[in-house]
């Protein structure tokens, strides 16, 4: 284990019970973003049909994708995928 790391798990063990599990599931799922996700059977078609048209081109405009999100953001709490992250970096939207 490195420096920092060991740092950052001392740091984290000084916390609140809450806090500590709030680190942990922001670790676990750092460590699993590289990981795809399974697709349920009921949205397997649509998913196959999105590859096929980023395969050939046909992506939304960072433009777009904010659209997207304020259509929804009023159900949907702030996420990774946020309205502000695709403004912040436009260049993972492309």
């Amino acid at each position: 284990m490195t420096q920092l790391f060991e740092k950052a798990l001392a740091e984290a063990r000084r916390r609140r019970p809450q806090e500590q599990d709030r680190i942990a599931q922001m670790m676990l799922a750092e460590l699993r973003a590289d990981e795809p996700e399974p697709v349920p059977p009921e949205h397997l078609e649509a998913v196959l049909e999105g590859l096929s048209q980023a395969r050939a081109g046909n992506l939304a405009s960072p433009e777009q994708v904010i659209a997207a999100f304020r259509r929804f953001e009023k159900s949907f709490a702030v996420s990774c995928c946020s309205p502000e992250r695709a403004r912040r970096h436009p260049a993972r939207w492309r």
